[in-house]
C-alpha cells in the first residue's frame, strides 16, 4: 500500500510539535483524559518535562500531585474553578503554589480547554488540553509597580505645595489634594477646566506666555501669578513647571504651585525694616565713635591680653598687659606677625588655621596654646577673637583676647596625673585580689604535693639518691610556700616576717633562677661570698634579685652583655667612700647588681625609684618594679641607690646592716613526729587534698572519718557527737565555711577540740578564732611534724583540762 505524502507530512508536524512541547522551558503543555477511577477524575496522557521545574513536582504523571503544593489561601478558588470547568469545558486561573525545590511561593497561570460534550455524561469521552505558565516575575513587577504608585502618591500628598498636570490645551488633568487647603476646590470641581479660568486678569498675560514656553519644550521657574480661590479672593503664587516628554515628544505639562502670600508679606516687612535699619546704623555708628575712647580705656585696663590684627596676621594694636607679657613697647610689637608671636615652628600654621576658623563662627571657640615668653618662662594662653567691622559694615580687622590659664592648666595636668595614679592603684588592688585568690589555690596544690612527698619519705631509705631527691622536692615546696606567703604580703593578705639569716644561699639560688630566664647572649658573673647575718625575709630578697636582674637584662636588650652579681660584707667607717649613704658606721652586707646595658641619664636616675616611672615602651613595664624593690629594702632597714653612665651600663647597690644574732635554722625535714590513736573528723571540699590529709593522719595512727561536704560532716557529728575526739576542718568551703561549721559543732558539743586550717590567712583573725573555741589555726601547706605536734598539743591540753 502506497503511503499518502500528506499523512507523512502530518506525522512530521506531529513529531515537531511534540519535540517543541518537550523542550518548553517557561511553560507546561499537558493533555488529560477523563478517568472515573482517578481521585481527580483525570489521568495524564502527556505533560512537558518543564512541569518539574515550574511546579516543583517529582511525579508529573500523577495528576493529583499537581494540586498538593497549591497555596492554602488559593486552594478553594482553584477547586471552584475546576468544578465550573466540568460545566463549561474551560479552566482559567492564576494562583500561588509552594515550590519545594526553590523553597518559595511562585505564581502560575493555568489554562485548559476540553474536547467532548458538556455537561459531562456517563460514558462520554473527554480530553483536556492545557497550558501552565510561570507568571511569578509578572506578578512581582505588578506588585512593584503598585508599590511604586502608592509611594509616589504618598510622597505627593505629603508635599505642602500643589502638584498638577495639564494637557497640551491647558486643561487640568491631575492635582494633589492640597488644592482643597490651598484654593478651596475639590479636584472634581476644577477637573477639565482650562488653567486660564483661574488666573487673575493682572497676571493672565504672564501665565499665557509661560504656558506657550512650556508646550514648546522649555521650563519655567518661579513664575508669579495670582490664582482665583473658591472664596473669590486671589492668592499670590509661584509656579515652576516643565513639559512631560515621552518618546521625544511633549505629551503633558507638570508643575508645582507654591503659596507665597506669607513670603510677600515678609518681603514687605523686610523692606520696611531695611529703611529703619539704615537709620539705626547711622545712629549706632555715631554712638560707637563716641564710645571709642571709653573702649580704649577698658582695653588698656583689662587683665587680659588684647590685640588687633589684619587678615594676614600683622599686629596693629596691643594693650599694656600684652606688652608686659612680651616685654616690648607698643611700637615694638605692632607690625609683627601675631601667629609667630604666640606659636613656634610647625605650630604656627596650625594656630593660624584654628584661630581664623574660630573668627568665622557666630560663637567663637577657644584656642589653648602653650607660649614661651621672651624671659624663657612658659605659660598657657587661651585665645579667642572676633571680626571687627567699619562704619559701612565691612570687615576690617580681627580683635584677639588672651587669658592666662597657666594655673588652670597645671591644675588639670596634676589632676590628670592623680586620676592616672588612682586608676593604676585600682588596677593594682584588683591584681592584688586576683593574686590572693591564686595564692590560695596554689597553697592547696602545695599542700597536696607536700603531703604526698612526706608520705613517700618514710618509704625511701635515708642516704639513698631518691631520698635526697625527695628532700630537695620538700625544700622546693617550702620555698614555694614562702613565695606564696610573699604574694599574700604584697597583697596585704599576709604578714611579713624578718629573721636573722645569711643572704648568701638566697642570692645564689636567685642567680640560678636568673640564669634560666635571661637571654643566652648575656653572661652571668657571680662573686657571692659568705656574709654576716641580716634581718630579712628570704622571699622578699629573692623578689629584689629577680626584679634587679630582669631590669638589667632589659637594659642590655638583645645585644651581648654581662650581668654581674656580687655579695660581700663591708665595714664602713668615717673614711669610707660611701660613708655619706649610711646613718651609722659599722658592718654592712653589700649587694651589687651590675650590667653593661644602655645606662641612664642623671635625670632618669633621680626618678628611677618613683612609682609608675618607666623608660620602657608601651606594654613593656608598669613602672612599679624598682619602686617595689625600693619599698622592700626600706622595710628591711637597708639603703639602695644607682650609678650609671649613658652607654656604659648601670649598677644598683644595696646595703643591709649586719645584726649580732644567731641565724634561725631552716626547717629540718626528718624530725621525729608523734602520732596517736584518737578519732578525727576531717572536712575538706577538695577531694585530692582530703585523701592526702586522710593518709597523713592515718599514717600518724589516727582513725579518720573524711567528709568533702561540711553539711554532711555536721549531720555525721550530730548523729554521734561523742564518736570523735577532734575536728580537723578547712576554712574555705562551699555551702558553709570552716568557722561557721565550728560554731555549729561547738553548739552541739562545747568541749569538742577543733583545729582550723586555710590557704589564705586573713579570712579570720586570732581573736575571732579564740572566741569561737577553736583550739589551733594552721596555714597551708602544713608540714607533717607541724600537723602532728599541733594535734598532740590540742588533744593533751584537752585531756589535762578534763582531768
Amino acid at each position: 500500500m502506497v503511503r499518502n505524502p500528506a499523512d507523512h507530512h502530518s506525522e512530521e508536524n506531529h513529531h515537531a510539535i511534540i519535540n517543541l512541547m518537550k523542550s518548553a522551558a517557561d511553560f507546561v503543555v499537558y493533555q488529560l483524559a477523563y478517568d472515573e477511577s482517578n481521585p481527580h477524575l483525570f489521568k495524564v496522557n502527556f505533560v512537558s518535562p518543564s512541569i518539574t521545574d515550574i511546579l516543583g513536582i517529582l511525579e508529573p504523571m500523577r495528576f493529583d500531585g499537581w494540586f498538593e503544593n497549591i497555596h492554602p489561601d488559593d486552594r478553594k478558588i482553584v477547586e471552584n474553578i475546576q468544578i465550573n470547568a466540568f460545566k463549561t469545558g474551560r479552566f482559567n486561573a492564576i494562583f500561588r503554589i509552594y515550590h519545594p525545590k526553590k523553597k518559595e511561593i511562585r505564581w502560575v497561570h493555568a489554562m485548559s480547554t476540553s474536547t467532548g460534550s458538556f455537561p459531562l455524561r456517563k460514558g462520554k469521552r473527554l480530553h483536556v488540553m492545557g497550558l501552565v505558565i510561570d507568571v511569578t516575575n509578572q506578578k512581582k513587577a505588578e506588585a512593584a509597580l503598585l508599590e511604586s504608585n502608592e509611594r509616589f502618591k504618598s510622597i505627593t500628598e505629603t508635599i505642602p505645595d500643589l502638584i498638577f498636570e495639564l494637557d497640551l490645551e491647558g486643561r487640568i488633568k491631575f492635582c494633589t489634594s492640597v488644592i482643597e487647603k490651598l484654593l478651596g476646590y475639590s479636584f472634581e470641581e476644577i477637573s477639565e477646566k482650562k488653567f486660564q479660568e483661574l488666573i487673575s486678569p493682572n497676571t493672565l498675560q504672564v501665565a499665557i506666555e509661560g504656558f506657550e514656553a512650556l508646550i514648546t519644550g522649555n521650563h519655567i521657574r518661579n513664575m508669579r501669578v495670582d490664582i482665583l480661590r473658591k472664596d473669590a479672593e486671589y492668592l499670590p503664587c509661584e509656579i515652576s513647571a516643565g513639559p512631560l516628554i515621552i518618546s521625544g515628544k511633549a505629551v503633558a505639562i507638570q508643575g508645582i504651585v507654591r503659596d507665597i502670600l506669607t513670603q510677600k508679606k515678609a518681603e514687605k516687612e523686610i523692606a520696611e525694616s531695611r529703611e529703619h535699619l539704615k537709620h539705626e546704623v547711622v545712629k549706632q555708628t555715631r554712638e560707637l565713635m563716641e564710645s571709642e575712647a571709653r573702649y580704649r580705656g577698658i582695653v588698656e585696663g583689662s587683665r587680659d591680653l588684647v590685640c588687633r590684627l589684619v587678615p594676614d596676621g600683622t599686629i596693629t594694636f596691643t594693650n599694656q598687659i600684652w606688652n608686659k607679657y612680651f616685654e616690648s613697647e607698643k611700637e615694638g610689637l605692632c607690625g609683627r606677625n601675631f601667629f609667630e608671636c604666640v606659636a613656634e615652628g610647625d605650630d604656627v600654621k596650625a594656630v593660624e588655621r584654628n584661630m581664623k576658623s574660630s573668627f568665622l563662627n557666630a560663637f567663637p571657640s577657644f584656642v589653648d596654646r602653650k607660649v614661651t615668653l621672651p624671659n624663657g618662662s612658659i605659660c598657657w594662653i587661651r585665645w579667642t577673637g572676633h571680626r571687627l567691622f567699619t562704619n559701612d559694615v565691612s570687615f576690617s580687622e580681627y580683635q584677639v583676647t588672651g587669658q592666662d590659664i597657666t594655673k588652670q592648666k597645671n591644675d588639670e595636668i596634676e589632676k590628670s596625673k592623680i586620676e592616672l595614679f588612682q586608676r593604676r592603684a585600682q588596677k593594682l588592688e584588683a591584681l592584688g585580689t586576683l593574686s590572693a585568690g591564686i595564692a590560695h589555690d596554689f597553697n592547696n596544690i602545695l599542700a597536696v604535693l607536700l603531703g604526698n612527698v612526706q608520705l613517700a619519705t618514710d618509704d625511701v631509705p635515708e642516704g639513698s639518691r631518691t631520698r635526697k631527691n625527695i628532700d630537695e622536692m620538700t625544700k622546693a615546696i617550702l620555698r614555694a610556700r614562702d613565695m606564696v606567703k610573699q604574694i599574700l604580703t604584697f597583697c596585704r593578705k599576709g604578714e611579713q616576717t624578718l629573721r636573722p639569716l645569711s643572704l648568701t644561699p638566697f642570692v645564689k639560688e636567685s642567680a640560678k633562677f636568673l640564669r634560666s630566664t635571661i637571654p643566652s647572649t648575656i653572661e652571668l658573673h657571680e662573686n657571692i661570698q659568705e656574709t654576716g647575718l641580716v634581718r630579712a625575709d628570704p622571699t622578699q630578697i629573692s623578689q629584689v634579685m629577680i626584679n634587679l636582674g630582669s631590669n638589667a637584662a632589659h637594659a642590655m636588650g638583645r645585644e651581648t652583655g654581662i650581668l654581674e652579681i656580687s655579695l660581700e660584707t663591708v665595714t664602713i667607717d668615717d673614711h669610707h667612700e660611701i660613708r655619706f649613704r649610711v646613718p651609722d658606721e659599722g658592718r654592712y652586707v653589700k649587694l651589687d647588681v651590675r650590667d653593661t646595658g644602655s645606662g641612664m641619664t642623671s635625670e632618669v636616675i633621680s626618678r628611677v625609684f618613683d612609682p609608675y616611672f618607666t623608660t620602657k615602651g608601651e606594654g613593656e613595664g608598669s613602672g612599679m618594679g624598682l619602686a617595689v624593690v625600693h619599698g622592700i629594702i626600706e622595710a628591711h632597714g637597708g639603703i639602695i641607690w644607682a650609678n650609671s653612665t649613658p652607654g656604659k651600663g648601670s649598677v644598683f647597690s644595696i646595703l643591709f646592716p649586719v645584726v649580732n644574732s644567731d641565724a634561725i635554722p631552716e626547717i629540718q625535714i626528718n624530725v621525729p613526729v608523734l602520732g596517736g590513736a584518737e578519732r578525727i573528723l576531717l572536712v575538706d571540699d577538695r577531694e585530692n587534698l582530703l585523701y592526702v590529709e586522710k593518709d597523713l593522719l592515718e599514717h600518724l595512727g589516727y582513725k579518720v572519718t573524711a567528709k568533702t561536704d561540711p553539711i554532711d560532716a555536721l549531720e555525721a557529728f550530730r548523729e554521734h557527737p561523742h564518736r570523735f575526739d577532734l575536728i580537723y576542718t578547712d576554712m574555705t568551703m562551699p555551702h558553709m565555711n570552716g568557722l561557721t561549721l565550728s560554731k555549729m559543732l561547738i553548739e552541739i558539743r562545747p568541749d569538742i577540740p577543733i583545729i582550723l586550717y586555710t590557704g589564705l590567712g586573713d579570712l579570720v583573725d586570732s581573736d575571732e578564732i579564740e572566741k569561737c573555741g577553736i583550739r589551733a589555726f594552721l596555714k597551708k601547706p602544713i608540714l607533717l611534724e607541724d600537723l602532728a605536734s599541733t594535734i598532740r598539743k590540742v588533744l593533751e591540753h584537752d585531756k589535762n583540762q578534763q582531768s
